[in-house]
């Protein structure tokens, strides 16, 4: 985490923004498109902030790479151009009092990669339009003109790719405050900065030189919801421009994070580390979406395909659906959670231009098609002289997107671009052959494997639980309660309350709405994957080799499943503690359990179940809540968190709330046996007018909404995007027991 004070926390950037492009459909580089794309922008300015003195949130454009600017500029100066596909730019921000350290930097890692430095170039700007903070805070600006021996722009982009990470490495590790690359590239480049979108051709003069020509514009204008705006943060960014907020973003940082040791050589070879960090830690949560856009861009998808895999459709509960796309969308399920939340993207790698929505839609994207140019952007009107030559108008509705070519000027709409991925691999044939679906109803019998009166003493089930929150839940009626739980706060209770008390959860607030899980359970889904998870980069047959469970709430006959099941190696780790040691003896053996799953993965285990059901006399219960969390970062620090999932068996957990925290601390699946005993018991007794297998079956699907309604507070809508992601506040707890877990 990024240092922080009270109510402010600088890893809390958000945004709702205008956004955009405008792309020429024969494929030609005018002033004219870069003018048109300027005026798209200035008609986004009521989209953005302003402070008293006149300072905008941000604002910027995403281009062509300016040749012919770069080739009068190289000839000024004596040089002779290289050829245009040889011919690549660096847009940098220096800081103003240490620009040949920072120059320094960016030529080594420059000709760390094999290229060239040609020149360097002070980019011609107009301070005067902005407002007293951003001009106090204004970098230097300027432009390294690079160049390669060979005309493979693919690879081009890729050594860029590398330099650009080396350079922000070194300038992090070495304190370089006022540093940043807003691009770098053989064919795109980013001009952006702390003004409004009405002046951006007022500050950046390169934008009205006729001689600057591009065939397309992204064009973005930043309304920062909740934090401070800065020069690094103003949109485009490497790939992408975003209007939205990633609700999802600290578990998406953290799975990304845990992938780093998991890339695998088949495209980087060995330099698959100097890919690190795939996403950095702090800034906004679309500098983060854009890292991961742009290693998976550069690592060969199409810019379609990420699309698809990091904010893609809902597709979980679509009876229609063609089994191909659910195919797609199953497989690459696999490889990566949603970065899930109200998103409407515009993004370009100089090859295709694209805008695409999130699976709700709750983010304007209207389109309009002339018989010369492409038009996507947050509202109709922009530039009325074109919109009136329309031949096609629409907007983009839930999970769409729509690609333009910049080589052949075709635009291709959602049902075309989709079915053409899901044609790529035989991915239907791999989910037949390797998934196994894991799926197995209770029965009536008691579990005699432990005393479940001796171990409700211990986990502290009280008959006000059974009767208000067990017997209703067994009866498939949800408890009333608030978000979290409504009584007295943990930390002041006069009796010991379990971890999960401690945590609050958090809610969708400002510009970000939560979701409803009745209405819109569509859009939602619980379901869970077990297993060892592949490369995000490459795509196999093996990354298949998975356990699918329809819920992340699982019987006893799925427990035993998983630890016999072919093909999938468990370890079973009681999560306790020597009675007879007190406090002290929790610290230590909450290590050795992290040694024990570390050392079990390394030996090729693929699921860690961690389970309480051993409790003793002589043995405590380490909280679970504790046990997966530290086990969670364990596995990620140890680069091993990908080559298993946690199971967690827990008589601890009851309710919801409880396992909106374990799934939140990283468990992929829960069996709150305990609880579920109970019911069964309740059932049994004749306590509720229900059948002991009917009553446990309700108890599961009332768990089940619940987390629905946990997650839809936030406005996420799948379990995988959920997972990890610790959305709670802690209050009482130690900040050592926070770390740990």
């Amino acid at each position: 985490m990024t240092a922080s004070f009270p109510l402010y926390s600088p890893d809390d950037h958000h945004d709702a923004c205008g956004v955009g492009f405008l792309a020429d459909r024969h494929g030609r580089s005018t002033h004219r498109v870069v003018r048109m794309g300027v005026m798209c922008l200035h008609g986004l300015d009521h989209r953005g902030a302003k402070a008293a003195d006149g300072t905008g949130d941000g604002a910027g454009v995403m281009t062509r790479v300016p040749y012919r600017i770069l080739e009068r500029v190289l000839l000024g100066k004596g040089i002779e151009p290289p050829s245009r596909d040889r011919l690549g730019l660096v847009m940098a921000f220096l800081p103003p009092d240490d620009r040949d350290s920072a120059r320094k930097l960016i030529e080594d890692a420059l000709v760390a990669e094999g290229i060239e430095l040609v020149a360097w170039r002070r980019v011609p700007v107009g301070p005067k339009v902005l407002g007293d903070a951003a001009r106090a805070s204004m970098p230097a600006i300027e432009q390294a003109i690079v160049s390669v021996p060979y005309s493979d722009v693919d690879r081009f982009e890729r050594a860029l790719f590398l330099a650009r990470k080396t350079a922000e490495r070194t300038a992090r590790a070495s304190g370089l405050v006022g540093f940043a690359i807003p691009s770098a590239s053989a064919r795109t480049v980013v001009y952006k900065g702390l003004f409004t979108a009405s002046t951006v051709e007022g500050f950046y003069w390169d934008l009205i030189d006729p001689m600057f020509e591009s065939d397309f514009v992204v064009f973005h204008q930043r309304y920062s919801t909740n934090t401070q705006p800065s020069w690094e943060y103003a949109q485009p960014f490497h790939v992408l421009a975003h209007n939205g907020e990633i609700n999802t973003v600290a578990a998406n940082r953290s799975w990304m994070a845990a992938r780093e040791a998991d890339i695998g050589e088949t495209v980087w070879g060995e330099r698959s580390s100097d890919l690190s960090p795939l996403v950095t830690g702090a800034g906004s949560d679309s500098a983060s979406l854009d890292d991961a856009f742009e290693v998976l861009l550069r690592s060969g998808r199409s810019l379609a395909h990420v699309k698809e895999m990091l904010i893609p459709a809902a597709w979980e509960n679509v009876a229609d659906l063609d089994e191909a796309l659910g195919a797609f969308y199953e497989y690459h399920a696999f490889l990566t959670e949603p970065w899930d939340g109200p998103a409407a993207i515009a993004a370009s790698d100089g090859v295709q231009v694209i805008a695409g929505l999130d699976r709700n839609g709750l983010r304007p994207a209207r389109w309009t098609e002339t018989s010369d140019f492409v038009l996507v952007a947050s509202e109709a009107g922009l530039i009325p002289s074109l919109e009136v030559d329309a031949v096609a108008t629409g907007q983009l509705g839930p999970g769409e997107l729509m690609a333009v070519d910049l080589e052949t000027g075709q635009v291709r709409h959602s049902e075309e671009v989709k079915a053409d991925l899901a044609a790529r691999k035989p991915y239907r044939d791999w989910i037949s052959n390797q998934t196994l679906y894991v799926q197995h109803p209770f029965d009536d019998l008691e579990d005699d494997r432990y005393d479940p009166d001796a171990l409700a003493r211990v986990f502290g089930y009280t008959a006000e639980e059974r009767r208000l929150l067990l017997h209703q839940m067994a009866t498939g009626v949800e408890p009333v309660l608030s978000m979290g739980h409504d009584t007295g706060l943990a930390v002041l209770a006069d009796t010991p309350q379990r971890l999960p008390r401690f945590f609050h959860q958090t809610f969708a607030q400002v510009t970000n709405p939560p979701m409803d899980p009745i209405r819109e359970r569509l859009v939602m889904s619980l379901r869970t994957y077990l297993g060892a998870r592949g490369s995000i980069i490459d795509e196999t047959v093996e990354h298949a080799r998975l356990v699918e469970l329809a819920s992340p709430v699982m019987s006893d006959a799925e427990v035993q499943h998983l630890t016999s099941a072919e093909g999938f190696d468990a370890v079973w780790l009681p999560t306790l503690f020597p009675a007879a040691d007190g406090e002290s003896g929790m610290g230590p053996a909450v290590q050795a359990l992290c040694d024990a799953a570390e050392e079990a993965v390394r030996d090729g285990v693929n699921l860690v179940m961690l389970s309480d059901r051993e409790v003793s006399a002589e043995m405590a219960p380490i909280p679970m809540v504790l046990a997966t969390g530290a086990v969670h970062h364990r596995l990620i620090s140890r680069g091993l968190r990908l080559r298993a999932s946690i199971v967690v068996v827990s008589g601890e957990a009851r309710d919801a709330h409880d396992l909106a925290c374990l799934v939140g601390f990283g468990a992929s699946a829960v069996n709150p046996y305990l609880a579920i005993e109970q019911v069964r018991a309740m059932a049994a007794a004749g306590d509720v007018d229900v059948a002991p297998v009917a009553a446990q079956e309700n108890y599961r699907s009332v768990l089940e909404k619940g987390l629905l309604k946990i997650m839809s507070k936030m406005g996420i809508c799948t379990i995988s995007a959920y997972r990890g992601s610790e959305l709670f506040e802690a209050i009482g707890l130690d900040e050592g027991v926070c770390d740990l877990a």
